[in-house]
């Protein structure tokens, strides 16, 4: 594995031409770019494995895109989740309606804590690049609760940390296969299941943009997806309420820009000032922003959950 770093590298010129030429076939509701353009030969290969596309597009406004792709047929790339409070089940000391099942972190603490083995006794987890995950509650004023609760079914390290209320989630097996799954609720997981971390609802499924969307219902975005033989994992960051750097994107742009970076299927994970994306600096020895958040570019927002990647 390097232990360099280097800057994140743009698409060519020659397709950015094509982006900025044909934006409607990107990011309106019409067909997809056209067969041949592969958005990922040109890509910067972050870590063995992983790859990054950096994307500025300027129609059908400002929007800033931080791209990664998983090859999951690489055998040494596994994957971990935020683990349990050591207080889960109790309820919430300022919210005694919610149970408390994790201590809300940065995407970034995760990662550092990962690496420092604070979640399995002194026991290292290498983490290179991390991610934030589901939507949690208690989400109110004054929006500081220490605790998470209501995730969706929340499975880490195969144990089921907050049950399903019917929302579907992302799945790491216990044998490293990804796939989605519908999780009915109050209805436990499946034994087979090392990860679960749920979304808000599924946005390509089977090839196909699903209804529902608001065209003007624009925000920072975490989108995950799945190539149609499982091979690919992505992982899409779309940075917003940012004036004159990025504006955010509709639920239809989401899916139809996983499915021209390869996605077959695509989860709308918790978005919003929540949406973080960040890797482990190897020269700075410290986790670094990808994406650059709400509220100036640089604050995190402490969240539910984050997925990490590592190598076994």
């Amino acid at each position: 594995m390097s232990k360099r770093h280097h800057s994140p590298s743009p698409l060519p010129k020659t397709l950015l031409l094509l982006l900025f030429a044909l934006p409607g076939l990107l990011l309106a509701k019409l067909p997809p770019l056209p067969q041949g353009v592969n958005p990922w030969a040109r890509a910067f290969p972050l870590f063995p494995g992983i790859l990054h596309l950096n994307l500025s597009l300027p129609v059908p406004r400002k929007m800033a895109i931080q791209a990664i792709q998983v090859d999951l047929e690489n055998p040494k790339i596994r994957f971990f989740a935020t683990q349990p409070d050591p207080d889960a089940g109790k309820p919430m000391p300022d919210c005694p309606e919610y149970t408390i099942r994790t201590k809300r972190l940065t995407t970034g603490e995760f990662l550092a804590q990962c690496r420092k083995g604070t979640y399995t006794n002194g026991f290292p987890i290498p983490v290179v690049l991390a991610v934030n995950a589901a939507p949690w509650s208690p989400w109110k004023p004054p929006y500081t609760h220490a605790y998470s609760d209501n995730m969706g079914a929340l499975v880490t390290n195969g144990k089921c940390i907050c049950p399903p209320n019917g929302t579907p989630g992302l799945v790491v097996t216990k044998d490293n296969r990804l796939e989605f799954r519908d999780f009915p609720k109050d209805i436990p997981p499946a034994n087979d299941v090392w990860i679960a971390l749920c979304g808000f609802g599924m946005v390509l499924k089977d090839n196909t943009i699903l209804p529902g969307d608001n065209p003007k219902d624009l925000h920072p975005r975490m989108v995950w997806g799945l190539n149609q033989n499982r091979s690919k994992l992505y992982l899409v960051a779309i940075d917003g309420r940012q004036e004159g750097f990025s504006m955010g994107a509709n639920l239809h742009e989401c899916a139809q820009l996983l499915q021209w970076l390869g996605a077959t299927d695509a989860l709308n994970m918790d978005g919003g000032g929540s949406t973080t994306m960040v890797f482990w600096d190897y020269v700075t020895k410290q986790p670094r922003l990808l994406n650059q958040p709400t509220k100036g570019g640089k604050y995190q927002r402490p969240v539910g959950s984050s997925l990490g990647i590592w190598y076994q």
